[in-house]
């Protein structure tokens, strides 16, 4: 049983159990109708609200239509991060487009989604 215990705790713990990260804003963002060939960008943000600094490793996006910005710095307890977004707004038609955000030691990625329909 003890055995049992130990393998849940240790998969817990690998898969982001413990990750101090709150998001100050909504993970998801609609920008409505915009128009074509105007780059539409937003930000989402997160505080630390761990005993230790933290640091965004990377950002991946699901295709090149998308440009995210982060900053390389660590992250205090109690200050507060900020991922941008940028979607390019070439193509007509509705988009939905996510990326995941890697933080320094964290395994498992945080999700953003960003949405709207060009015109």
């Amino acid at each position: 049983m003890r055995i049992l215990y130990f393998f849940i705790f240790f998969l817990l713990a690998q898969n982001g159990f413990g990750q101090d990260i709150e998001w100050l804003t909504p993970r998801s963002f609609d920008f409505g109708y915009i128009p074509q060939g105007d780059p539409v960008r937003t930000q989402f943000q997160f505080k630390n609200m761990g005993k230790d600094s933290i640091q965004v490793e990377l950002v991946r996006t699901t295709c090149g239509c998308t440009s995210p910005q982060w900053s390389s710095k660590p992250i205090a307890p109690g200050a507060i991060g900020v991922i941008e977004l940028e979607y390019d707004a070439y193509k007509f038609g509705s988009f939905r487009k996510r990326a995941r955000v890697f933080f320094v030691d964290y395994r498992r990625g945080q999700r953003l989604t960003i949405r709207g329909e060009v015109e």
